[in-house]
């Protein structure tokens, strides 16, 4: 999928044109400021020349032997070059603030140039979410702090690459969207990492609903199928031939169905789903 910049109408991809907008509301601003200061130091040398050539005319006139009306017009001449001054010093403070602009501009341009730009993210599960899935956490795990270590939107689809990023923490928080807009996912006590045909975790794992309602399914103590990590599939609860949730090695598609680990509701919008986003929250 490709977007175009609003500023210079160039086409770029999802992933690049936040960052290429951003560039091009930098240059613009830059731009902008160097357009008022060429129009600001264009008028300041008008006005210096115009309070030059006030002062001479003052000068003449405050020495010669002039009448009543020469006094009025030196008056007025006097007015004028007052008038005039306080517009150069004006127009002389807007030119020193422009320059000072601009140079802090080319300074913050310079130290980021060779710095990778962050995309902004627009994040699935929002701080309330969070603060709610928060409540049911066990309780060394209520004060860490949320870091978002995986997403489909940010790192691409695939297995591999979610491996990869959650092998090194202890705990995680999944999140799905599926393509009708159910929000929902697992919280997990090991690091999820491929670990072959075997079922690993604690009886402190759940699954959760949270879009359009919000449940919590605690462990049944029924069996300790928590989480099976395999190349091909993801799976989370099971037991009774089905999976609490399952998601493919491509994390496009899923399923959810009650297991004996959790007893859970069908956690997604219908049993089997394609996946709109997947989250991966590292609690730290």
């Amino acid at each position: 999928m490709s977007s175009e910049c609003p500023i210079c109408c160039k086409i770029f991809s999802i992933k690049e044109i936040e960052v290429h907008v951003d560039i091009c509301l930098n240059n613009q601003e830059k731009d902008n400021a160097q357009q008022q200061l060429n129009e600001d130091y264009k008028l300041a040398l008008e006005l210096s020349n115009s309070n030059s050539i006030s002062n001479s005319i003052s000068n003449s006139i405050s020495n010669s032997n002039s009448s009543e009306t020469t006094t009025n017009s030196s008056g007025n001449y006097i007015n004028n070059q007052n008038e005039s001054k306080q517009k150069l010093d004006t127009c002389l403070e807007r030119f020193y603030i422009k320059t000072c602009k601009i140079s802090e501009l080319e300074k913050l341009e310079k130290a980021t140039e060779n710095q990778p730009r962050k995309l902004q993210e627009n994040y699935l599960l929002t701080e309330t979410q969070r603060n709610i899935i928060s409540t049911e956490l066990p309780t060394r795990f209520k004060l860490c702090e949320w870091s978002l270590a995986y997403s489909t939107q940010r790192d691409g689809v695939g297995l591999y690459t979610f491996y990869k990023n959650m092998e090194k923490y202890e705990s995680a928080v999944i999140v799905i969207q599926d393509s009708q807009g159910y929000i929902f996912g697992a919280f997990t006590t090991r690091a999820l990492r491929f670990k072959g045909n075997s079922y690993y975790g604690t009886g402190e794992s759940f699954l959760f609903c949270l879009f359009p309602t919000f449940k919590i399914f605690h462990w049944t103590q029924a069996n300790d199928y928590f989480t099976l990590a395999e190349k091909e599939f993801l799976a989370i609860g099971g037991g009774g031939g089905y999976f609490g949730l399952y998601l493919d090695k491509y994390l496009t598609k899923g399923s959810s169905a009650t297991c004996h680990t959790y007893l859970n509701d069908c956690l997604s919008s219908q049993e089997n789903f394609e996946c709109e986003i997947v989250e991966a929250w590292a609690l730290v």
